[in-house]
């Protein structure tokens, strides 16, 4: 098994991508998500994510141990709006975040008094350095590092799944591609489209592919757009979904797509010149 480092750790916190674009919601249909800032003292990093407002603050906790370096037994959680105006502590883990008044944009700050401050990054760096030198086998039998904070946690590939819970995420799988497929039901290839991503500006151009692909599950809507706005030319990873101009294509979700008149946007449309 390939040891998970410090990657990793940046793709908790890093937006789907790589040499292409590929805009995606985090989660399961059906159920309502929020984007919520998580920062810590024991990092000086912090990251963006999205969680159902059904999840338990237990659950929750669980969830930002890899963010935050913090235990989820001993951490403590203060809530800030979005304007970072202190709102509470959050201490009842029986109830939902919903419940406890977490709204869209709100930041979590996290505090351990059994993890020193900083702690946690100096443990990144050190990985940082020790996957250019080691191999998975010395990485693997070094202390300190992310792999053993993970062993310690029992997190990532080290977790045990209830199959209740594997069977619950299996169904919502299986439920957002049906929801995608019928999305791409009404969508056809050269249909003009607009594209709208949260805190993003809209984008206008035409669809160019439907469908499956070999980088990512899911179904995705290739899109060719009007401006270079994208993050590839139709391909990803030498293998090719539809022909345009470097940086004119995107891999977007379905329900981050509409279909309708919305033509190429001239001189008058723009706000700025």
């Amino acid at each position: 098994m390939t040891a998970w480092r410090i990657t990793d750790w940046l793709q908790l916190c890093a937006v789907d991508g790589g040499c292409f674009e590929i805009v995606a919601s985090i989660g399961m249909a059906s159920k309502p998500y929020i984007s919520l800032l998580i920062s810590s003292s024991a990092t000086a990093m912090s990251c963006e994510k999205h969680f159902p407002l059904s999840m338990l603050l237990s659950r929750f906790k669980e969830n930002i141990v890899l963010i935050t370096g913090c235990d989820n037994k001993t951490m403590k959680l203060e809530l800030r709006d979005e304007n970072e105006k202190f709102v509470k502590e959050l201490t009842d883990d029986s109830k939902a975040l919903e419940e406890l008044g977490l709204k869209n944009g709100f930041h979590v700050h996290v505090t351990d008094p059994t993890v020193e401050a900083g702690l946690y990054d100096n443990i990144l760096r050190q990985d940082m350095g020790d996957r250019f030198k080691l191999s998975d086998e010395q990485y693997a039998g070094r202390k300190n590092t992310f792999l053993a904070w993970k062993k310690q946690y029992n997190l990532g590939e080290f977790r045990e799944i209830d199959p209740e819970e594997r069977k619950a995420a299996e169904e919502a799988k299986l439920a957002k591609e049906a929801a995608d497929r019928k999305l791409i039901e009404s969508m056809k290839i050269g249909d003009r489209c607009e594209v709208r991503v949260p805190k993003q500006p809209a984008r206008r151009g035409e669809i160019a592919f439907l469908g499956e692909t070999k980088f990512k599950e899911g179904i995705w809507v290739g899109v060719k757009y009007d401006e270079p706005l994208g993050r590839n030319d139709g391909s990803v990873d030498g293998y090719r979904y539809f022909e345009c101009q470097p940086k004119y294509g995107a891999f977007v979700k379905p329900h981050f797509v509409e279909v309708g008149d919305f033509p190429e946007l001239g001189l008058d449309d723009l706000d700025e010149i």
